[in-house]
């Protein structure tokens, strides 16, 4: 909404986060989903982005989830993600110094 989004889209599984989000994001044009990411069903073209984040580690098959992103893209539009690198959750010493 601070970029000039006229609405906005939140999906989580765990409604303690999306209490959170509702706390943190006081825009009435923000609309909040409690469900699996594999489970969202928008229809064609409803978003000019779709924006996730540190959330892939968690599911079984990544194709799927980006079919579903694309189908809900519009022409043009943006998929951006983060991705949690094993190396920062790995158990042990890698040896890397941060």
């Amino acid at each position: 909404m601070e970029q000039g989004a006229e609405s906005a889209v939140g999906i989580d599984i765990s409604p303690k986060m999306l209490a959170v989000a509702r706390e943190k994001t006081r825009y009435p044009q923000v609309e909040y989903h409690c469900m699996a990411m594999e489970d969202m069903d928008f229809p064609p073209e409803s978003f000019d982005a779709v924006l996730s984040s540190l959330a892939f580690h968690y599911i079984e098959a990544f194709e799927p989830i980006v079919q579903k992103v694309v189908s809900c893209l519009k022409p043009g539009g943006a998929f951006v993600f983060s991705a949690e690198h094993p190396v920062f959750t790995a158990y042990g010493n890698t040896g890397l110094v941060l």
